[in-house]
């Protein structure tokens, strides 16, 4: 599959896959940054706060293939808009991407990062919601969170139950899921 979407969008654009099969958690984000298009994803700031504050795994753990699974609902970096803010990334290419690319997983547990990809999987439903409650994905556990963007700081300054109450929460199932 890798092979067609460089063929389509060309190796410069394509974002990053991340990860085996047989990984037990599977992270779905919005699109790669521009940076991690040419590095390995979640590398970035944002990548830091989800890796190390959120979800408390060292760098080996998270890049481990056989704990983690990286993919995106957007396959390639979708640019910026005239404020430079990122462009959403195209959904349709997803339902015939992701969705197939995902066939071929078997995590425990699924963690959907950001609003994005939360309104792909779970569209018009409130996001804080999504955030505050379990949800599953092909009947597998499904957990949403906020993107780690410092953007992302006044979303979590009005929701302080996400790190008092769901980080506890995310960081156990992850736990769980990984067996550490």
């Amino acid at each position: 599959m890798r092979r067609e979407l460089v063929a389509a969008f060309g190796a410069e654009q394509v974002a990053p896959f991340f990860g085996g099969q047989t990984a037990k958690v599977v992270v779905v984000g919005q699109a790669p940054g521009g940076t991690s298009v040419q590095l390995r994803p979640w590398s970035n700031a944002s990548g830091k706060t989800l890796r190390e504050r959120w979800l408390q795994l060292s760098e080996a753990e998270f890049y481990d293939p056989e704990n983690i699974y990286l993919t995106a609902i957007g396959m390639y970096f979708p640019g910026k808009d005239a404020r430079g803010n990122d462009c959403k990334p195209d959904s349709a290419l997803a339902e015939v991407w992701l969705r197939q690319e995902l066939t071929y997983l078997r995590p425990q547990l699924y963690l959907v990062v950001g609003r994005m990809a939360a309104d792909f999987f779970f569209p018009r439903r409130d996001f804080a919601e999504l955030v505050g409650a379990n949800q599953t994905i092909n009947d597998v556990p499904a957990l949403v969170l906020p993107h780690p963007s410092p953007l992302n700081a006044k979303w979590l300054k009005d929701h302080p139950e996400f790190s008092e109450e769901r980080l506890p929460a995310l960081r156990t199932a992850l736990r769980e899921a990984l067996l550490l």
